[in-house]
């Protein structure tokens, strides 16, 4: 339908009748082709500009003249009305009420088609500055993830436009503030609309308007309305202008009127597209129609059916302001009850009816707000859920939106399962916050039934563990009393078995992973499981099963769980089974698989502003490059884990950021920057940890900063006490006893193959194994075979270092040939290990092997520049045995002088 048909009575005998939108467009021709350039090269454009001056009428120009040459076009309006309520200006893209999608979904629907078909299309949206939070955030989720160019209208200086202005800056869209016409522009616009209108008159009506095209629309209007054509002398077109304001001059149009249009109006003021059968009630079909007729309302069609709105945003402004707070109560309520007695055919009727009954304290259907808090949220049963990234305020706004209907239908007697997902939405935005709290208070006031106090007291268990508010052992003991009133494995319910997957949890996180282990199998191979406990239970079973040291069973636990998942309303559960398969494919020497899904999930959880979960991923990822040797791709990933939570309030009830900050003191240890190591390493020490999910990287930071600071024996003493605490069980064990062996300890190969179970099924810890053994037994050829299996499995560093230390058994045995060989494979593969420095690589030929372990540590602090005295302090002997090991130290070198020893090669 073309604008003018939506106008009836409005035929070119009555041009000057018309709405400002349909004058003739002057004086833009130069505007209009700047923004035609901009959209051929999908820039985008921001079209600022004051109230009236023409911003909406010349972007319609531009969609009309894109559209004729094959552009596509979705058009929203964002209106004061709506601001309230989320994805206001989007909610064409929900309108089936029916469509059992959540909101969030639809829109990414709704966005993934925008752009998808070989035209280009423009996303036009009017009115930016009346966006709410989650409508701004989906536009730049169509702008960075979509084809479609983005088309916006916003008023100049009014307070919500710096939010939109500044959007558009950070998307890269030219902006065009649009200025008010010339006397020359509005002498030809009159010209068209009034013939024979003369010059004094036009400098009036310039004068008069600034220039301001509303301004004129209303100010010709108002006086042809006065001026009695039978009388007009010749060459006098206009009478009686009136130099009172623009929104006076609204306010006197609306006076004509009579209380049923009067009513009309405002309803669309307080509801745009308010049913049009209310609208007949209330100024009868005639009345309508005369609103038309004055442009003070526009109807057209959308999908089957009409919709009405005001002619421009000043009506809405003028109408609401003259209304006062009682009556818009009273229309909105008009609008609420007409939706209710015809029921919901929209989408959006279904929110705005709620958010408004809501607000208001009126009485409402719970089940009615229970729905639409459920469809806000996600939580409805087999929901889909978005595969691509979300922004994060989307998710934020859906998530507040959910929690403030559920617990008003909690309020309005809905009872339990209104209290669960009160505070499952309220968990998602904050598990820490006092209104979780107040949500889990009310489910248990609602409990009526053992099964809801049960599971009353299982969500208080998942956050009070969550949080660090109960031990695990406390934990264990509510659990298992819990499941005592349940019976015996032999009449599972679907309960008991909830209730064991947290029992499962409860026994990871209390370091009982073989108890843990058989309890998670039984869960999953009982069928009374449900879906969401066998998902709950997956990321523990896998750590535990990493931690008993059988990588290849979770890996192939982690193939199950996520091959039989397809969607889960709770994807913090996700998360954690998928972390721990990122861990479980670094331990089988999978690394780029480890780091590749950790990379993606990460930017997945950028996307979606899950902090926590982009910590974790992002300082797993950190943790395997730096085994492999990789430490300036560790050091940026572990860098964003902590930007991502310095500024978090998970950071204090999420164990991330320590693990992350030794990451980093590892990284600079690596790369021997000594000063910032050490300043990692002790905000390290400030920060929770996350022993459960990141056991040693702060024992293996620990040590690798007191190497880089000549403190080999206390570097080694910091990994033998992680091996008598058994600390990460087998897996952490294998590890240390070969973080010991590359610092050039004996024995460790012999240890690692005790404990190393021959089905374990890692071809990492294998080659592990069997490079320290080669160590221990100064087997030149072992050693070279162990730098070739390293390599394949993609850890170039821990092969550097095989081959390296190759190289000095095969001088020893005075294989000259073998060593150059050695010596050359290790110095390329260290080559790629982006600068990392270590003391297997450090011995590049065999005069420090002359050097007793003390011997040699004195001999690094020395060439340091530490003192006799400081370096007896840090070793605890005396200093004439400091003095005895230097001497020692020269002779064996053939040096004479600490300067000569700091000149080393070899140190």
């Amino acid at each position: 339908m073309s604008r003018e048909a939506q106008v009836p009575g409005a035929g070119p005998a009555d041009r000057s009748a018309l709405g400002p939108e349909l004058w003739p467009l002057v004086g833009r021709v130069g505007e209009l082709a700047v923004l035609r350039h901009s959209m051929d090269d999908h820039t985008g454009v921001m079209i600022t500009g004051e109230l009236g001056v023409g911003k909406s009428r010349l972007a319609a120009s531009l969609v009309d003249a894109l559209a004729t040459e094959g552009w596509t076009s979705s058009v929203h309006v964002a209106t004061e009305a709506r601001q309230g309520i989320p994805f206001s200006a989007f909610t064409a893209l929900f309108e089936d009420a029916g469509d059992m999608r959540n909101p969030l979904q639809q829109l990414l629907d709704g966005a993934a088609k925008l752009g998808a078909g070989e035209a280009p299309v423009v996303l036009h949206v009017e009115d930016g500055h009346w966006l709410d939070d989650e409508s701004l955030a989906f536009v730049q989720q169509v702008a960075e993830s979509t084809a479609a160019t983005l088309l916006i209208t916003a008023r100049s200086g009014h307070p919500g436009s710096a939010r939109i202005v500044g959007l558009a800056r950070a998307l890269g869209l030219r902006r065009m503030e649009v200025q008010p016409l010339g006397r020359v522009e509005v002498g030809e616009l009159l010209g068209r609309l009034v013939p024979g209108i003369s010059r004094a008159e036009v400098h009036r009506l310039w004068e008069l308007t600034g220039g301001n095209p509303l301004y004129l629309h209303e100010v010709v209007t108002r006086s042809l309305e006065q001026c009695d054509p039978l009388r007009q002398e010749e060459g006098v077109v206009l009478a009686n202008l009136d130099p009172r304001s623009l929104a006076e001059l609204v306010g006197d149009r609306l006076d004509d009127l009579d209380a049923g249009q009067l009513e009309a109006l405002e309803l669309l003021a307080v509801a745009p597209g308010a049913p049009m059968d209310l609208l007949y009630r209330s100024a009868g079909t005639e009345g309508v129609v005369d609103l038309q007729r004055r442009q003070l309302v526009v109807v057209a069609e959308s999908g089957h059916r009409l919709v009405a709105t005001l002619a421009h945003p000043i009506y809405a402004e003028v109408v609401t302001a003259r209304m006062g707070a009682a009556t818009r109560r009273i229309r909105r309520r008009q609008v609420l009850a007409e939706i209710e007695a015809h029921g919901s055919r929209r989408g959006s009727d279904l929110i705005q009816s709620a958010l408004w009954a809501n607000e208001h304290g009126d009485a409402v259907d719970p089940q009615a707000l229970l729905a639409v808090a459920r469809r806000m949220s996600g939580l409805v049963p087999q929901a889909a859920t978005a595969s691509h990234g979300v922004a994060p305020t989307i998710r934020r706004g859906l998530e507040a939106s959910a929690a403030r209907l559920a617990k008003a239908a909690v309020l309005a007697g809905g009872g339990f399962e209104a209290a669960l997902t009160w505070f499952k939405a309220e968990a998602h935005c904050d598990g820490a916050s006092r209104a979780t709290a107040e949500a889990l208070a009310a489910m248990y006031e609602k409990a009526a039934t053992d099964e809801q106090r049960t599971l009353v007291a299982v969500e208080a268990a998942g956050i009070d563990l969550l949080l660090g508010r109960l031990a695990p052992s406390e934990g264990m003991a509510d659990l298992e009393a819990l499941r005592s009133t349940e019976g015996s494995t032999e009449g599972s319910t679907e309960l008991s078995r909830t209730l064991d997957s947290w029992r499962v949890i409860f026994l990871t996180m209390n370091g009982e992973h073989l108890r843990a282990v058989d309890l998670a199998r039984e869960v999953l191979a009982d069928p009374m499981t449900a879906t969401a406990d066998r998902l709950r239970i997956g990321g523990a079973l896998v750590g535990c099963q990493i931690t008993i040291g059988r990588p290849a069973d979770a890996v192939a636990t982690s193939d199950l769980l996520l091959g039989e998942i397809g969607v889960d309303d709770d994807q913090w559960d996700v998360g954690t089974l998928l972390l721990s398969r990122v861990l479980a494919l670094s331990t089988m020497g999978r690394g780029d698989e480890a780091v590749g899904l950790a990379a993606q999930l990460t930017a997945l959880c950028e996307a979606t502003g899950n902090d926590a979960g982009l910590a974790g991923f992002a300082v797993a990822g950190a943790q395997d490059f730096l085994f492999r040797g990789r430490p300036q791709d560790a050091l940026a990933g572990a860098t964003a884990a902590i930007g991502a939570l310095r500024d978090s309030e998970a950071t204090a009830h999420i164990g991330t950021y320590g693990p992350a900050h030794a990451v980093v003191a590892h990284c600079h240890a690596m790369l021997g920057h000594r000063q910032e190591a050490t300043d990692a390493l002790a905000r390290m020490a400030e920060a929770p940890q996350q022993d459960l999910v990141f056991p040693l990287i702060a024992v293996l930071a620990t040590a690798s900063v007191a190497v880089l600071e000549g403190r080999h024996r206390s570097a080694v003493a910091t990994l033998r006490s992680g091996v008598d605490r058994h600390q990460g069980g087998v897996a952490g064990c294998l590890l240390m006893f070969h973080e010991m062996m590359r610092l050039g300890e004996r024995g460790c190969g012999g240890e690692m193959q005790a404990i190393l179970a021959p089905d374990a099924g890692s071809p990492l810890w294998e080659a592990w194994t069997a490079h320290a053994l080669a160590f221990d037994a100064d087997d030149g050829q072992a050693l070279d075979a162990a730098s070739i299996d390293l390599e394949a499995l993609g850890y170039l560093l821990p092969a550097a270092e095989a081959a390296a230390q190759a190289a000095n058994c095969h001088a020893t045995a005075g294989d000259r040939a073998a060593a150059v060989a050695s010596r050359e494979r290790s110095q390329a593969l260290a080559a790629q290990c982006q600068g990392a420095m270590t003391p297997a690589l450090d011995v590049k030929t065999t005069a420090l092997r002359e050097l007793a372990p003390r011997e040699l540590e004195v001999a690094r602090l020395a060439g340091r520049g530490v003192s006799n005295r400081e370096i007896a302090d840090e070793l605890g002997i005396s200093v004439r045995t400091v003095e005895t090991y230097l001497y020692r130290v020269f002779y064996k070198l053939g040096v004479d002088s600490r300067a000569e020893l700091a000149a080393h090669p070899e140190l």
